[in-house]
C-alpha cells in the first residue's frame, strides 16, 4: 500500500526556507520562513474557526502581515 502524506502550504514553505539556508540565502530563507508562519496562522486560524482573524486576512490580502 503507498501511503501519500499531504502537506500543508506551511510545510512547504518551511521546506524551501530550509533549503534556502542551506545554501546561505538568508534574505530568502527568512522570506519563507515568515511565509510558513503566516500560513500556519491561517490554518490553525481556519481549524479553530478564528473567523475574525479569517476576515482580516481576507479584508487585507497581500498586506494581511500588518495584522499579526
Amino acid at each position: 500500500m503507498n501511503s501519500q502524506i499531504l502537506k500543508s502550504s506551511a510545510d512547504v514553505y518551511l521546506e524551501e526556507a530550509e533549503e534556502f539556508l542551506r545554501r546561505g540565502d538568508t534574505v530568502q530563507a527568512s522570506e519563507k520562513y515568515y511565509k510558513a508562519a503566516e500560513e500556519a496562522i491561517k490554518i490553525l486560524s481556519n481549524r479553530f474557526k478564528l473567523v475574525s482573524v479569517l476576515e482580516e486576512v481576507s479584508k487585507k490580502g497581500d498586506e494581511s502581515r500588518n495584522i499579526i
